[in-house]
Formats: C-alpha cells, structure tokens, sequence
C-alpha cells in the first residue's frame, strides 16, 4: 500500500467521512496474521477502542499534540492481544500513571475524593456529572477496573484548552477538522492499521457526531459487532466493504467512503451503470428514464419496465446485498440509493430480465461510466424541467435544470410560481433562492454541535437568517411541491 489516509470531516448538521485511500493500496506481502487477535476477545477490542479514544480527545498530552496516540494503541494491542502480557484495564491505568501531568488523588474513595478537590478540575467534574457527560462505560464496562475508573475520571476533570489536536473546531462554522491524524505510506495494510482506522471512526462519532443518540441500537453495541470484520479483513475488498458497512450504521446520507476517479472502492462495487435511471416504487423497480448516450443513441428499455433481474440475479438479491452498502437517513432513501445503483457493474454490457405490458423482455444494455451517468442524468433534469408557462403569468421551477441560469431576474414578470421540489433537487443553493421569497430574517434550522472542551457535548442552537427584500423579488403566489424524496436542504426550504 503506497498510501492510508483517514480524513473525518464534519458538515453542519451530519458527520461525513472522507476515507481516502491512494489507488495503490495493498496488503503487505509479508502476509496476515490477523489470527494472533484471537487472543482477544471483540469486548475487550471494544474496551480498548474505548479507553483509546478518550485518552485521544481527553488526555491533555493527547490533546496538545505532545505524546504519540497511534503509537500507544500499537504499543497496548501488542501487550494485551500479542503478547498477552497485559490486562486492558491494567495496561491502561498504568499508562495514566506514567504520564500523570497533574496531582493524583491515591485514596480508594476515588470519585468522591475527586470532587472534593476544589478548583477548576472539581468544579468542572461536578458539572459534568449533573449532565451526565461521564461515558456511561466508565462504570459499566467489566474491563476497566476501579483503578482504571479512578484514573479515567481524573483525566476527565482536567481542564482542558479550546480545542484538541485531533479535532480542530471552528467557533463561527462548527466543523471539524481531523487533518491531524498521521498517515502511514509506506506500510502495508496491516491488522493493526486496520483496527486503528475502525477506533478513528468510532471515536470521531462518539464524541462529535451530534446525533449519535438516534442511530437505532445505540452506537456503543457497534464496536463488538464489526471488530472482526476489520481484524479479519485481510484483502482491499474485505476492507472497503467493512468500512462502508460500518458507515451504513450512522444512518446518515453524508456518511460514505470518497469517491474519486480512481477510488478503489469504485473498482470494487463497480464503475459502470446503465444508461437509465432507476426509482423504487411499490416494492418493485421501475425505469423511469431512458438516458441519451455520447452518440445520442437510446437503449432498447422504455420508460415504466419493471426490472427483474440484472447480470442473472434477481433484483430482491441485489437489493438485499447493497442494502449492507447504502448510507442513507431513512428506508425510502435507502431504497432510492439502491436504486441508483441497481444497474452498477464493471463490464461494458449488462443482461437485464424486465416486464413490459405483462411480457417478459431479456435485453443487454451497453454501460456508461459513472462520470458520465451522472453528466447525462443532469442533462435529462434540464429537459425534463424546464419553465412551463401558462397564459404568461405562471412560471414552474424546477431547481435542478436552473442551476447555472440567473432565473431570478424574471421573477416579477409572473404572478405565481410553482417551485418544484420533488426528488430531492440538490444542485441549486435553496437558501439562496429563498431570498427572493422573503423579505425578513427568519429562523430556518436549529443545529446541534460538538463541545470543543467536552467531547461527547453538544448544544443546540437556531438559526436565523436576514433575507433582505431585493429589486425583483416576487410578490405573487408561491405553490411548492414536495414529496418523500424532499430532504436535507429541501426540506428547509419548505419548512422556511
């Protein structure tokens, strides 16, 4: 492998995730020995990961960039899962005591002693504990033992400056920036590199996703499910696929492994896709469009067949095993998702089984690259959207096809306009078109966003927007139109 990159970054509201890989990336050739974690049981890799990540964003050697964090974790899986020379909470109540920055309280009584200490560390425990920002694992997990918990608990209450090291917050916007994180270019992907990208992720949505409280199941129980999918995942494919399953956990459309190119992942799922674009409707999927290709030829497929099969599997297969794949906020998103990518393939042709008119049809289809399915599915919302006037005083928009036009000039010359935002328009700046709608500054969304003194802290705060009545703005009737599919910055709009 020539290069690892891990790159979390936050947007405002979501967590998404930039995992970047070079196109080179490989397993080393001296072979695997993921096997030597069998050592370890996944409640004790998850205690690890744990510990980990809150000595990463708590420990204020950590925080201030001084002391190694990758380094530690090789150092702590070689004593507890290779050597077996270690406990986890032994090996880690130990590393606190070597490097103690601050006075230790050595009495038993741990806890209560801790808050009697006065100051800012006491101050700053007590508060914690009335909002219960304390990790509930402190106490719960049967790997750490009351030493540990007593050192845990002490480098919770240190005082700790504005931002970690391995997560630069911005005050004004909210976002993250992860860029510290080392990378390791002239490695193999190891076992250990591995369960370091598993640990970076897990923590990075354990402290600073802010709505890790609604993803179903809790996200504590994730860690022991996939563990071993990473430990054992000992080729590009196995990897990829585990990274993104682990994503697909968040529940959170922006959540996805970066897709350039010559992202590796493209070359696992595949590269290609029909020229037709796809929508799940009624438990079945449906053509809802037939692209032009680079020569301006159409494919035998019509408009309303309903795809069977592809490549010889039957589409409830396919949708099953994407499923695993397909990061998404809700089930109906989920299965437009799947959708998209019913067709994906790395071969220049594809076999498709479609009903047509209660007829069975076996065609093949010749395939397009993504980039350009893409390009032509934009060409198709252009066409297909386009302004519908009626008598002159009504004007339809549709946000996708009038991305790259100066619309709003005009908008004084109608007196209502439908504004169409069905299937979730994602090319325009809604907000900004909704300057031309309102003349006040009103609330429009309220955030949730990460503490940069307490990670796993999050506030919540409303939004309010100044929208400035401008020359030209409209003074008629506004329809919208909105549908399941009216998500994310549509949906703002709608409820502005």
């Amino acid at each position: 492998m020539k290069n690892l990159r891990s790159l979390l970054h936050r947007t405002v509201p979501s967590l998404a995730f930039l995992l970047v890989f070079s196109p080179a990336m490989a397993f080393s050739e001296e072979g695997d020995d993921s096997n030597i974690y069998e050592n370890c049981s996944s409640g004790e890799l998850a205690s690890i990961a744990k510990v980990w990540g809150f000595l990463k964003y708590y420990h204020p050697g950590f925080r201030r960039g001084k002391l190694d964090v990758d380094e530690f974790l090789f150092e702590g899986l070689n004593q507890i899962c290779r050597e077996a020379s270690e406990g986890v909470s032994s090996y880690f109540d130990k590393f606190v005591q070597r490097y103690s920055v601050y006075e230790r309280v050595n009495t038993a009584s741990g806890l209560e002693q801790l808050l009697s200490l006065g100051g800012e560390s006491g101050q700053r425990l007590q508060a914690d504990l009335e909002t219960s920002q304390i990790p509930q694992w402190i106490y719960d997990d049967p790997n750490i033992t009351l030493s540990a918990r007593k050192s845990l608990l002490e480098v919770f209450g240190y005082s700790r400056e504005s931002n970690s090291f391995y997560n630069q917050i911005d005050q004004s916007t909210h976002m993250s920036n992860f860029g510290n994180e080392s990378h390791y270019p002239n490695q193999g992907l190891t076992v250990e590199l591995r369960i370091l990208s598993l640990f970076r992720v897990w923590n990075a949505v354990e402290y600073y996703f802010p709505y890790k409280e609604s993803i179903p199941g809790g996200w504590g129980g994730v860690l022991r499910e996939v563990v071993f999918d990473f430990v054992s995942a000992n080729s590009d494919a196995l990897y990829i696929k585990a990274m993104q399953r682990l994503l697909v956990r968040m529940e959170d459309g922006h959540a996805a492994i970066s897709e350039d190119e010559n992202d590796l992942s493209r070359k696992i799922f595949g590269d290609k896709l029909a020229p037709v674009m796809v929508t799940y409707v009624d438990g079945k999927f449906w053509v809802k469009a037939v692209l032009r290709t680079a020569s301006g030829a159409r494919e035998e497929l019509a408009v309303g067949d309903s795809i069977q099969s592809v490549g010889g599997k039957s589409v409830t297969d396919i949708k099953r095993y994407l499923e695993q794949y397909a990061s998404s906020s809700n089930q109906h998103f989920k299965n437009q998702v799947i959708a998209k990518y019913l067709t994906i393939s790395n071969k220049d042709n594809v076999s498709l089984e479609v009903e047509r008119n209660g007829e069975t049809l076996k065609l093949t289809v010749e395939t397009v690259d993504r980039s350009d399915h893409h390009r032509m599915q934009k060409s198709w919302a252009a066409r297909s959207h386009g302004q519908v006037f009626n008598k002159g005083a009504t004007l339809y928009l549709h946000l996708n096809a009038f991305s790259d036009v100066d619309y709003r000039k005009s908008f004084d010359q109608y007196q209502n306009i439908i504004m169409d935002l069905r299937g979730y328009p994602w090319e325009a700046d809604n907000a900004d078109v909704m300057k031309y709608f309102l003349d006040q500054g009103v609330p429009f969304a309220a955030i949730r966003f990460p503490s940069s003194t307490r990670p796993g802290s999050f506030s919540t705060e409303t939004i309010a927007r100044t929208l400035l009545k401008k020359e030209g703005s409209f003074e008629g009737s506004l329809f919208v139109l909105v549908d399941h599919n009216t998500l994310s910055a549509s949906d703002v709009v709608v409820q502005t």
